[in-house]
């Protein structure tokens, strides 16, 4: 499986169209280039080493979003995010599998390398165990794995107080699955063991769990999980290798003219 690189954003400092220069807009409203954000992304061209950019003014998309491997260099860009969202209600009980899906369970998975920085993270089904991660790295020396940085694990607001503790950072999809909270806020949400197992327990010394920084009720480590491949890094050199500068190269390929922020370092 081919690895790709994602960085995802929940706000955003640029919010003007006169901060950048898209090459497609969209809008419900018919006002833009497009009314859907499928039609923007069929209309990038193909295998492009340069960058498309498309805005997505707000609004509620219904719909799902598919980028296909030929089309490369697809940059999504929102006002913020209270005001642009992505919406759909497929889920396997519904006949969709895995992929085509959104799912309270494993939501953020697969074999990437990617980097989540200020993202809200939100349990929304109670009475059921919610896993956050099912990351799936392969063999050791692949170029994957999921770092998440000043994000926020917590019931989603429309539950209203919970005292359950029901989320779990992750579990390993594959035996070297690997996935770092560093500077977040875990509420009381999540369970003091941290993380689950999957079917295999082999991949428990194999897979690279670790947090590092976190604050919040569910961030204490006394009873995190005891396996050799969980770390609980108190280094800050260490937890530098998961920024975006180190972990995914960000410095390199996210172009200031992108308007997308991010923060390099810890």
């Amino acid at each position: 499986m081919s690895c790709f690189f994602i960085l995802f954003f929940v706000t955003f400092f640029c919010t003007t169209s006169s901060c950048i220069s898209y090459n497609a807009t969209v809008s419900l409203d018919g006002k833009g280039d497009y009314t859907t954000i499928g039609a923007a992304i069929a209309a990038a061209p193909n295998n492009s080493d340069s960058r498309f950019i498309i805005h997505v003014k707000p609004g509620m998309y219904f719909e799902y979003i598919k980028i296909e491997s030929s089309k490369t260099f697809i940059t999504l860009k929102g006002d913020d995010g209270s005001t642009t969202t992505i919406v759909g209600n497929r889920s396997q009980a519904t006949g969709f599998g895995t992929a085509d899906s959104a799912t309270f369970v494993d939501f953020i998975f697969g074999n990437a390398l990617a980097v989540f920085q200020d993202c809200r993270i939100y349990a929304r089904l109670l009475n059921n165990i919610v896993t956050v991660t099912a990351q799936s790295k392969e063999y050791k020396l692949q170029l994957s794995g999921i770092s998440f940085q000043n994000c926020s694990v917590m019931a989603s607001p429309e539950l209203g107080p919970v005292n359950e503790m029901i989320v779990f950072l992750g579990h390993p999809w594959r035996d070297y699955s690997t996935v770092i909270f560093m500077e977040s806020f875990l509420d009381s949400v999540v369970n003091p063991a941290g993380w689950s197992e999957w079917f295999n327990s082999s991949s428990l010394k194999l897979l690279f769990y670790a947090e590092y920084g976190n604050r919040g009720s569910g961030a204490n480590l006394s009873e995190r999980v005891k396996w050799s491949g969980f770390h609980a890094i108190e280094n800050r050199k260490e937890a530098t290798r998961f920024s975006v500068r180190q972990f995914i190269n960000g410095t390199t390929w996210l172009p200031v003219e992108t308007g997308v922020p991010y923060r390099p370092d810890l």
